[in-house]
């Protein structure tokens, strides 16, 4: 996916694996896009329809998830100090996004007269046989996990990959059963050093199925803070792509997003329409979110291939411009990716990127959006 401009990449530097090609462009092109909407998939003014959300996994290795559609749950934290416990219960909206490749669950939480809101997005990496979970939640956190799936034990083994600074004293657990697609148990333990903090048992049970095609509400943003992560509707992109020799290359992106978690999240799914590469509906997806205990912006990108790269970003109120800055990239540790983004008026966007590889830039772009129905 995307070759334009990783063939760039190949060019000015080495070789680059079919693999790396995915979603690395993509990444740091449709970052800026800023999408929001009330809807997916449903015809826009200009008469162009995104492909329609799929009922089951594209990919084999992603099968034993579970079925799509509504899910009920009930659980319970388990505190060591003071041997104290709190139950809950649970509602979960489980789709497959473009292409079948991730699955997403956008989960309401009950208890003690409160809710919470959580998105996960689950996939396969090609490149290295794992799995990976990426789970965002109402306060702007974002952490990502690495799996394992055992088959005798029909089972994940989830560990914690992202953040890589996150409390090195504690320690995360995640066990999760799949004895059958209606059924999942999830096990977490949380231990600080060797001593067991909490202990948390969440049982799902599927309960109905949902039309392919039934539009997904969106909220608005939470608040400023989420509003500049862009605006509301169909939106539509154009792009020009330089390598570190001269050469260029174009593509255009069209998609939608909404607001979920309560406005504290915004989702978006859109497709390749054309490349230099003659590529197309080539699947997007990303979340970007705020994290208001710190400040930060928050932005990961999934590319085709099961690979996700998480960006910090940080915005500046003078020049109403938000400045992305990537803390991992699948796709290398020698790669970094740096872009901003504005909206000089309403129902428009425009940003600009580098991206290097060992301190050097070896592909650099610029692009411009604009709002494609009507606010």
């Amino acid at each position: 996916m995307f070759g334009s401009a990783v063939a760039m990449a190949a060019a000015s530097v080495e070789p680059v694996k079919r693999t790396d090609r995915m979603g690395l462009i993509v990444g740091v092109t449709v970052i800026a896009l800023g999408l929001g909407g009330a809807a997916l998939y449903q015809r826009g003014r200009s008469g162009t329809r995104l492909p329609a959300r799929p009922s089951k996994a594209a990919v084999a290795d992603l099968a034993m998830l579970g079925t799509a559609g509504e899910w009920s749950q009930r659980g319970r934290t388990q505190y060591a100090e003071g041997n104290r416990s709190a139950e809950f219960t649970a509602k979960e909206h489980v789709y497959w996004s473009l292409g079948g490749r991730w699955q997403i669950t956008e989960t309401r939480y009950l208890a003690a007269g409160r809710s919470d809101h959580e998105l996960s997005i689950k996939t396969f990496n090609q490149a290295d046989g794992a799995h990976q979970y990426v789970l965002c939640t109402d306060t702007g956190h974002v952490v990502g996990f690495r799996g394992r799936w055992m088959e005798i034990d029909k089972a994940l083994q989830w560990e914690p990959v992202y953040p890589a600074t996150n409390s090195p004293p504690l320690s995360v657990f995640v066990r999760e059963i799949i004895p059958q697609p209606d059924r999942r148990r999830v096990m977490s333990q949380y231990r600080h050093f060797t001593n067991l903090v909490k202990e948390v048992l969440m049982d799902s049970a599927w309960k109905a199925s949902l039309p392919v095609d039934a539009p997904l509400p969106s909220g608005r943003p939470a608040g400023p803070e989420w509003a500049v992560l862009g605006d509301a509707g169909l939106w539509g992109e154009r792009q020009k792509l330089k390598d570190s020799r001269g050469a260029t290359a174009e593509m255009r992106v069209r998609g939608r997003a909404r607001w979920a978690c309560e406005g504290r999240c915004l989702l978006f799914e859109g497709v390749i329409l054309e490349s230099s590469e003659g590529e197309r509906q080539v699947p997007v997806l990303w979340i970007k979110t705020f994290e208001k205990e710190t400040g930060a912006y928050r932005y990961a990108y999934f590319w085709e291939n099961g690979q996700v790269d998480h960006y910090q970003g940080r915005w500046d109120e003078k020049s109403r411009t938000l400045s992305w800055r990537s803390t991992r990239l699948d796709s290398g540790e020698q790669r970094t990716c740096e872009f901003e983004e504005r909206s000089p008026k309403q129902g428009t966007r425009e940003w600009k990127y580098k991206l290097r590889e060992f301190g050097k830039v070896i592909v650099e772009g610029a692009g411009e959006g604009r709002r494609l129905d009507e606010p």
